[in-house]
């Protein structure tokens, strides 16, 4: 049996975004939870896809463009970090 090799970050953003009244601006976003599944996909990939999950699922643009990521060092847990936006 092969053991899963993952490890929990957090993920930070900048995004621009075009609200449904065409208004636009960039957002901050701060704490994204991630758990990378190592030999499943890039990290890169997987924090791109955390990014993408918590736009679609929390917000509802008309349109949005990741300006760039990054994501923390591993964590042992995501405890009472909860995901921040900056407008």
């Amino acid at each position: 049996m092969t053991q899963e090799r993952t490890s929990k970050h957090l993920v930070s953003a900048e995004v621009v975004v075009t609200r449904k009244d065409g208004s636009t601006g960039v957002l901050q976003f701060k704490n994204i939870p991630l758990v990378w599944q190592w030999d499943v996909v890039s990290r890169e990939a997987a924090e791109l896809g955390a990014i993408l999950n918590y736009l679609y699922t929390e917000f509802d643009f008309e349109s949005f463009s990741v300006l760039h990521f990054t994501s923390s060092s591993s964590v042992k847990e995501f405890g009472a970090a909860t995901p921040v936006v900056y407008w």
